[in-house]
């Protein structure tokens, strides 16, 4: 052996860098997981609000599509109003 050749480089700022990386796919990973459920709870609220808004309007829905079919004006006007009552207790109750 005639001679040594050693040879050092510095690393740091490469280690630094892929923790930094790490870090920030951690966060990334973490933000979209709270997205995702956002959007799975929104997604369920709205099935479950067009449920509950098509339910309560249906008798209404009913009672004018029997008031339109209807050839006695004392029935349809019987029908129209009590249409208009469901629809007023509704929208009471929401406020």
């Amino acid at each position: 052996v005639t001679g040594i050749l050693a040879l050092a480089t510095d690393v740091t700022h490469q280690v630094r860098a892929r923790k930094t990386l790490e870090a920030n796919q951690a966060e990334r990973e973490g933000l979209l997981a709270e997205l995702q459920s956002a959007s799975q709870a929104k997604d369920e609220f709205l099935a479950m609000l067009g449920h509950e808004l098509r339910t309560p309007l249906a008798p209404i829905r009913s009672a004018l599509d029997d008031a339109a079919a209807e050839e006695n004006d004392a029935w349809r006007d019987r029908l129209l109003a009590g249409a208009v009552a469901t629809f007023d207790l509704y929208r009471a109750a929401l406020g």
